[in-house]
């Protein structure tokens, strides 16, 4: 039995090895730029601006790289601070789901559960940036 290096692969091992890794940094930049964007916004100064990337392909691997991280069962953001309390692994499986303000959960199984506690999260006008 023979050692297969990842050069000997053409280099698609050590390219799939970097994909994986690299899904948190992407994630973790993307928030940051529409974060940053999302407070350029709120600025009265601000006339217009401009991305880098269309907001209807940005939800999507954002939606992904959590699914990721939930299933690693590990991570960093749990017990950071928000304006409500900790964050913890309810709230990302929550969000997972449940999507930014204003996404449509279907009522109907599997998701009724989740349509309920986002109308009851929504009712309640709790959440973050939105008005959740």
């Amino acid at each position: 039995m023979g050692v297969v290096s990842p050069e000997g692969l053409g280099g698609y091992a050590g390219q799939a090895e970097l994909s994986g890794v690299q899904r948190l940094p992407f994630a973790l930049m993307t928030m940051a730029e529409l974060s940053l964007g999302l407070r350029a916004v709120g600025r009265e100064s601000t006339g217009i601006l401009f991305l880098d990337r269309p907001l209807s392909g940005t939800y999507l691997p954002l939606a992904r790289d959590l699914r990721l991280l939930l299933r690693a069962g590990s991570s960093v953001l749990v017990g950071q601070p928000t304006p409500r309390g900790e964050l913890g692994w309810l709230d990302l499986a929550l969000a997972s789901v449940l999507g930014p303000p204003g996404s449509y959960v279907p009522v109907r199984r599997p998701y009724t559960v989740y349509a309920a506690i986002g109308l009851l999260v929504e009712e309640a006008g709790m959440g973050g940036v939105g008005g959740w």
